[in-house]
């Protein structure tokens, strides 16, 4: 009789964006081993399929909320001729990010992720000259 691994399974839901599955093999014949599980216990218990506020695994993930908070036009303009400690100040106290985009004409390497709550700016001589959202 030819013996196959046991495997635990187990799906996990991430924002109710997508399902990630889990598989895990376990040596050894029918016995198994302490702490592992059958496909049919892994698939029905509710900390394994989703994390729900609810608790009813059939209930979609609950959205993350957006932050709403950008900083206007007249805010951006406002940092121009800044010191880069001062515009850091600034920004920091209307609870927004500073990141240093390019120095003197020098690109600095940026990430492409987008963020409403960061401000870009480009310095020359330790003053900031442009500032973009992102």
């Amino acid at each position: 009789m030819l013996k196959q691994p046991r495997s635990s399974f187990a799906l996990v839901s991430l924002f109710g964006l997508a399902s990630l599955a889990i598989v895990g093999c376990s040596s050894g014949g029918t016995g198994g081993s302490a702490g592992s599980t059958s496909p049919s216990a892994a698939a029905t218990s509710p900390a394994a399929t989703s994390t729900t506020v609810s608790g009813d695994p059939s209930a979609p993930a609950a959205p993350v909320p957006m932050a709403t908070k950008t900083p206007d036009a007249a805010f951006l303009a406002s940092l121009i001729g800044l010191t880069r400690a001062e515009a850091a100040t600034k920004a920091e106290a209307a609870g927004f990010t500073i990141r240093i985009a390019s120095v003197d004409g020098e690109p600095r390497a940026l990430t492409m992720d987008y963020s409403p709550q960061r401000i870009n700016v480009n310095l020359a001589h330790d003053k900031v000259t442009e500032a973009t959202v992102g």
